[in-house]
């Protein structure tokens, strides 16, 4: 019942108004029109950064573009009063030309921010503006011409003069933690989108052991010359838990080697490592030391563990947490995290499906006889 009740919660709620309904959905009966709840007004500070277009064509402007999108969408993070979306969901529209207000509805945000990237050598023209979505106002706007070297300050400009147009304070300690984030190598900038966008193909297709090698000479040039860069060692050892997940499972085939199996621990261990040395934020860090603790212990405490992870604030993504779902008997905390997930990255329905199987799990594995 628990589980059939949050399948409805987190799963039917959240479908893609746009897919057809499952048999189940199409045989109930429709609300009358006049009946139907109006949508929730979006929270007066939401804002979702839309990828920033590359108006050049250079072997690596689209990364680039990418990279600026990305940091800025950490940099807005920063600000506790800011509520905004994950990477995923925004990278969602890229390509797309979409009026701002259909955009916007489906984020359920006010606000947007767009832009635009042209390279010409060591030079740089960056556009911003920020959108209220109700009526397409323009917030703020500014043209920045600068070299590529000051790409990391103007990211940081964006994200202070949004967060003074959406009237956040900033005390120094929030400027601080907006110049902190993310990388200030060009490089390492660049193959992290590169890796990124193979490690994102892995989740979505049937080679993905394949994929995740390929994501991860981008990511092993990431650590070599920005090991700061937190999220770039969690992608990195996503390959080996996985390899390890198979090899548990019997699920042996050409894309795993005995060489593999002997080594992905030692390598997994070292990214969990390095990963919890260089988290920049305290959710960060709970989901790194977590992690590093469901694979290679300690697991007396690892309930309390998952419940710290669970309980952060922000948009961090909790990786298998569902796994210790028959360990916590504290449900809400790890319900309460999906939904957070859920909310952050509204475009991408597999914690809901992962939150579901994870409580039925504990509903079984509770309710069976002990052996």
């Amino acid at each position: 019942a628990v589980s059939v009740l949050l399948f409805d919660r987190l799963v039917l709620d959240g479908a893609d108004p746009t897919q057809p309904a499952s048999n189940a959905a199409a045989t109930a009966e429709a609300p009358a029109a006049d009946e139907r709840q109006p949508a929730a007004a979006p929270v007066a500070g939401s804002v979702a950064v839309l990828p920033f277009v590359a108006m050049s064509s250079g072997p690596h402007d689209d990364y680039f573009s990418d990279g600026l999108t990305d940091e800025s969408i950490n940099a807005l993070a920063q600000g506790p009063d800011l509520v905004g979306r994950a990477r995923s969901t925004a990278f969602h529209f890229k390509g797309q030309n979409l009026p701002i207000a259909d955009i916007a509805a489906q984020l359920g945000v006010a606000h947007v921010v767009e832009g635009s990237v042209r390279r010409a050598g060591d030079r740089l023209r960056i556009t911003a503006q920020l959108i209220r979505a109700a009526d397409g106002f323009h917030l703020w706007s500014e043209t920045y011409d600068r070299r590529t070297e000051d790409t990391f300050a103007v990211q940081t400009d964006i994200a202070e003069q949004v967060a003074r147009a959406l009237n956040v304070f900033l005390d120094d300690g929030l400027r601080e933690r907006m110049r902190q984030v993310g990388t200030r190598n060009v490089e390492a900038f660049i193959a992290f989108q590169k890796g990124v966008e193979l490690y994102e193909r892995a989740h979505r297709e049937p080679n993905q052991i394949s994929l995740l090698r390929q994501a991860n000479v981008h990511f092993d040039r990431v650590i070599e010359t920005a090991p700061e860069l937190f999220q770039a060692s969690v992608y990195h050892g996503d390959l080996f838990s996985h390899i390890l997940i198979s090899t548990a499972a019997g699920q042996i085939n050409g894309e795993i080697s005995n060489d593999d199996v002997s080594r992905a621990p030692i390598a997994l261990a070292n990214d969990y490592r390095r990963a919890s040395r260089h988290a920049g934020t305290e959710s960060q860090q709970r989901s790194a030391d977590f992690t590093g603790a469901l694979f290679f212990g300690p697991w007396r405490g690892l309930e309390s563990m998952g419940l710290l992870a669970a309980s952060s604030n922000g948009c961090e993504v909790v990786l298998w947490l569902h796994l210790i779902g028959p360990l916590i008997r504290e449900t809400d905390a790890v319900l309460g995290a999906f939904e957070r997930m859920m909310a952050c990255d509204p475009l991408r329905g597999s914690p809901a499906a992962l939150a579901v199987g994870s409580l039925l799990w504990s509903c079984l594995l509770y309710t069976s006889p002990s052996p």
